[in-house]
């Protein structure tokens, strides 16, 4: 039988397997992978969910959580969607200056295993530049099948939404803090920034979250985009993340951001 050892967690606790997908049953989330690409295209996104990288798979598995998070710039936001079959209910901000941009959070339970997450529109226009990012995650509560299939259940408090019009600035700095309820809970931290200042990843961060994934776009109207994930345990207190930094300032810029957290099936 192998053993895994999660060292990451409070103390040393050690979960036997006996299979290569024991680690969908009892025990604390795990990560999967993720992945990042960037995008300017009119056509729908076929954003893939087999590359994933730094987690236990390159894939994710039926009953998987998988996160997308999407962002895009344009001077005009309308209607940026989020993937097909994907849940987003109170999973997007928008904030408008020169450049627009936004940032979604979707999510659902895998109930079969497809290889894309499919975004209708994709970012709106030739010259606009989006991005699009996955995080899997196995282990996170569910109230069973059905559409949508995650639930209101699957997130541990509400989730938190940043944003600000004509920044000057593309560093974002989220106020306040957030906490989970549920010991064991996975904090998720994303932001986006628009502006016109070409290809910018986010240089700037706190080391607090895992697997920070950034990218930029290089078009006319730029977008920029970085989101990670951290796990938070009883008696850890609220979370304040620090600031993405994607570059230098220009009047022309805006950013958005969000934080939510994901409810362990089994709380630690």
């Amino acid at each position: 039988m192998m053993t895994r050892n999660f060292n990451t967690f409070q103390g040393s606790r050690s979960f036997g397997f006996n299979s290569e997908f024991a680690e969908q049953f009892d025990g604390p989330i795990v990560y999967v992978g993720g992945n990042i690409a960037s995008y300017a295209t009119t056509n729908n996104i076929y954003h893939p969910l087999t590359n994933l990288t730094g987690g236990i798979d390159t894939r994710p598995r039926v009953n998987d959580f998988v996160v997308i998070w999407s962002s895009a710039a344009m001077p005009t936001m309308g209607n940026y969607q989020a993937p097909s079959g994907y849940e987003s209910g109170n999973g997007s901000a928008t904030s408008t200056s020169g450049v627009d941009t936004a940032i979604r959070f979707s999510r659902k339970i895998f109930t079969y295993e497809e290889e894309f997450a499919e975004i209708i529109g994709g970012t709106l226009g030739g010259g606009y530049g989006g991005i699009v990012g996955a995080q899997v995650f196995r282990r996170v509560k569910e109230l069973g099948y059905g559409f949508p299939n995650t639930q209101t259940n699957s997130l541990d408090v509400a989730t938190q939404i940043f944003q600000t019009t004509n920044a000057g600035s593309i560093t974002v700095a989220m106020g306040g803090s957030i906490t989970p309820v549920t010991s064991g809970a996975v904090i998720l931290v994303g932001a986006s920034a628009g502006h016109t200042r070409g290809y910018r990843e986010n240089s700037g961060m706190d080391g607090s979250l895992n697997n920070v994934m950034t990218l930029g776009t290089n078009t006319t109207n730029d977008c920029s985009m970085s989101f990670g994930w951290r796990y938070w345990f009883q008696g850890d207190g609220p979370y304040t993340n620090g600031s993405f930094t994607f570059g230098t300032s220009a009047a022309d810029q805006s950013w958005a951001a969000m934080r939510a957290v994901l409810r362990p099936q089994y709380p630690s």
